[in-house]
């Protein structure tokens, strides 16, 4: 078994969608992993969304069912708090960044501290990161040894994850609104894949040594910054954008690769409501590999696809 985390970070308010995402996240990589760490955030933010009642109301059953689930399949589950306290905010900053200590959240109060905390509580030195919401297809349980390998041979490759969306069809090239979107700078030398000067926090393989110490706290642009301010937020830049910053200056890129048969790739509701009133089939559709062609190549689940599953005409 390789020496990688599989690290999954969780709220709340993903209790309801957890019950159905978090086994199928485990049944991908659990056996792929030596570490299988949940990171669960119970701090609030200043945004409209966390401060609800829906947010204290669904902590006792989000902790009650991973404890359940530890107890049932999954006995070398680790379950952690994210530690705010001073001393561990300390450690962390000193660790990660080169200046400026780790804020809670960032502009928009979205998580940050609780991002680094996950790769600061792993005990690998590679950690592969999955966002509460990141569903899987192909089916590969081998895609982690084919990323490390990458990762140790390639040091131009800072992070490596699942090609985005279903693969294209042969001959078929890539939607030029994801093309444009998230600009891949060229095809790398593997089949199906791609380097990104972006980087995501959605599903990210990466060895600790390439972020630690390469990164500073940064303010957003000036909007955001204003937001932020009369949000009562905090007034910082969000990781990605951050780390995408760094791997502009080191010249580093973001692999996202299929791998060998039957390969793995990834896919992202984007804030389709309607897609919590088919999450399992979705997740079932996904698994067994039907899903209409308009999917392939877009990381992002279409709202054609939720429709089919809604209305019962796919499968």
């Amino acid at each position: 078994m390789n020496d990688v985390t599989l690290q999954v970070n969780l709220s709340p308010l993903d209790y309801p969608k957890v019950v159905h995402l978090l086994p199928h996240q485990l049944n991908v990589f659990a056996s792929q992993c030596n570490e299988q760490l949940i990171i669960i955030d119970l701090k609030k933010s200043s945004s409209k969304k966390s401060n609800g009642s829906l947010w204290d109301t669904n902590i006792t059953p989000l902790m009650e069912y991973l404890h359940n689930l530890k107890r049932g399949n999954y006995p070398d589950l680790v379950i952690k708090e994210v530690d705010y306290s001073v001393e561990t905010r300390k450690n962390m900053s000193k660790t990660i960044m080169m200046r400026g200590t780790i804020p809670d959240k960032d502009y928009s109060g979205g998580p940050y501290y609780s991002y680094f905390y996950g790769i600061y509580s792993a005990k690998n030195e590679y950690v592969l990161h999955i966002d509460a919401d990141m569903m899987f297809g192909g089916g590969s349980k081998v895609w982690v040894e084919e990323a490390l390998e990458i990762l140790k041979k390639d040091s131009d490759v800072f992070s490596c994850s699942p090609l985005s969306g279903p693969p294209l069809l042969s001959q078929s090239k890539m939607p030029s609104f994801y093309r444009q979107k998230f600009n891949p700078v060229k095809i790398y030398h593997l089949p199906l894949s791609y380097l990104y000067t972006h980087f995501s926090t959605r599903v990210f393989l990466i060895k600790k040594e390439k972020l630690y110490r390469n990164i500073s706290v940064q303010f957003p642009n000036f909007d955001h910054f204003i937001k932020a301010i009369l949000r009562n937020a905090h007034p910082y830049r969000y990781p990605e954008g951050t780390i995408s910053g760094l791997l502009k200056r080191k010249q580093w890129f973001r692999l996202d690769f299929y791998g060998k048969e039957p390969g793995l790739w990834c896919l992202h509701p984007c804030g389709n409501n309607a897609i919590k009133e088919v999450l399992p089939e979705l997740i079932d559709s996904i698994e067994k590999k039907q899903f209409p062609d308009s999917q392939r190549g877009m990381g992002d689940v279409l709202e054609e696809y939720v429709m089919m599953l809604k209305n019962a005409q796919f499968g």
